[in-house]
């Protein structure tokens, strides 16, 4: 019994120190600089400075910007967050996760913020051999359908325990018909099945 105690107070302060060690960083596309701290004041500007600095357990919010594209192949063994500060409309143009041949624990959640893909890519979200994604409260703006193009909001290669909730999906034209081919495109089979 004595051991069971004991085994329960060392699990209860691994992970009070877990949580007092995550740390809240933010980015402002327009007036950050990358030599500031990254706080609420003085936030970072690009967002590869956040993917340099964050940890397992942090946030990043992003105030109003666009921050290009984001691309991610890292193995972690707990979740970063990208979120959308409190009244803030922050963009991408990319998410990429993944790349071939190996397979990622990326353990990423990105909250609250808008994808408009470019005109040289004409998906939201690609995730390749990625595991432990989470795409909530997002919004996903398409270059416009096309039967020819494979153009997707999310497109989900070999990926596993991938959440997408309360997103939407929409067209540069304003209407859901004008957005994406695929919504969500998924395929977990490399012999052309779906």
């Amino acid at each position: 019994m004595q051991t069971k105690i004991i085994l329960a107070t060392a699990l209860l302060l691994l992970a009070l120190i877990e949580t007092a060690s995550a740390t809240t960083y933010y980015l402002d596309a327009v007036n950050g600089n990358d030599s500031y701290p990254g706080t609420s004041d003085q936030p970072w500007k690009n967002l590869s400075k956040a993917q340099e600095n964050a940890k397992e357990g942090d946030t990043v919010f992003l105030k109003t910007g666009n921050y290009g594209s984001f691309t991610d192949y890292k193995n972690r063994t707990g979740w970063v967050t990208y979120k959308a500060a409190p009244d803030h409309t922050p963009v991408l143009t990319y998410i990429r996760l993944g790349t071939y041949p190996n397979t990622y624990n990326v353990y990423l959640q990105f909250e609250g913020i808008t994808v408009t893909p470019g005109d040289d890519n004409n998906r939201a979200v690609q995730a390749y051999k990625s595991n432990y994604i989470k795409l909530i409260d997002m919004t996903f703006i398409g270059p416009g359908y096309e039967e020819t193009n494979q153009s997707a909001a999310s497109w989900l290669y070999h990926s596993n325990n991938v959440t997408i909730d309360n997103c939407r999906i929409y067209g540069k034209n304003g209407g859901p018909e004008s957005s994406f081919r695929y919504g969500i495109y998924g395929r977990s089979r490399d012999d052309g099945v779906e």
